[in-house]
C-alpha cells in the first residue's frame, strides 16, 4: 500500500511538471535523472526554474522553484507524512555546511492526493534565497514541542544531489534576473 501511494505521488508530480513544460515552447529541461533510488528535473517554464528532487527510498521530494518575484519563489517539501495543521508554524531546520540552522516558520499544507502532503512556504517568508539552498543537505520540519522522530526530513545530498544543484544553477543563469533574498 505505501509503496503505491508513493507510486502515484511520484507520478502525479511527474505529469504536473511535464504538463506545464507542454503549455510554453520556451521551456528548457536542463537536467533529468531516474535511477530507481533517486529522481530529478530541473526545468525552466517561462521566467521560473524548478529544480525537484525526489528520494523514492525515503517517499519525500523537495521541489524548488525561483522566479523574478517572491510570488513565484517556493520551497514544498512532500512525503506521505501528516505532519500538522494548515497554517501552522513549525520548527524548520536545515543541515548545511556550516552546521543546522534552526528557526520557527510557518507553511501551508495541502494533501493534492489522499495520504500525500506537501508543505510549502514562500523563499521571502523563509528568508531563503537559492544560494543558502546550495549549502543545505537537508530539511526538517516538526511541530515545535513535538514527539521526537515525528517531523518530516527530507534529505538532499549525495552525488544526485550536486547534479541537481549544478543544473539549478545553470538554470537561473539562463535567466535575465531572478528573486533572491535581500536580508
Amino acid at each position: 500500500m505505501l509503496r503505491k501511494s508513493a507510486a502515484m505521488l511520484f507520478a502525479s508530480l511527474a505529469m504536473a511538471g511535464s504538463s506545464a513544460r507542454a503549455q510554453a515552447p520556451e521551456d528548457k529541461v536542463f537536467y533529468e535523472l531516474s535511477d530507481g533510488v533517486h529522481s530529478a528535473e530541473v526545468s525552466r517554464t517561462g521566467t521560473t526554474c524548478s529544480m525537484l528532487y525526489l528520494s523514492e527510498a525515503d517517499k519525500t521530494a523537495l521541489h524548488v522553484l525561483v522566479g523574478r518575484t517572491s510570488v513565484t519563489s517556493r520551497l514544498y517539501l512532500m512525503a506521505m507524512k501528516d505532519i500538522g495543521a494548515n497554517g501552522a508554524e513549525f520548527d524548520f531546520r536545515r543541515l548545511t555546511t556550516e552546521g543546522m540552522v534552526s528557526d520557527r516558520k510557518a507553511f501551508t499544507k495541502n494533501e493534492p492526493r489522499p495520504g500525500m502532503f506537501d508543505y510549502s512556504s514562500s523563499l521571502q517568508a523563509l528568508q531563503l534565497d537559492f544560494d543558502d539552498i546550495q549549502k543545505t543537505g537537508g530539511f526538517l520540519i516538526a511541530e515545535p514541542g513535538g514527539e521526537e522522530g515525528a517531523g518530516l526530513v527530507v534529505k538532499f545530498d549525495g552525488v544526485e544531489r550536486d547534479a541537481t544543484i549544478a543544473a539549478m544553477t545553470e538554470c537561473l543563469a539562463s535567466l535575465p534576473e531572478h528573486w533572491s533574498y535581500e536580508g
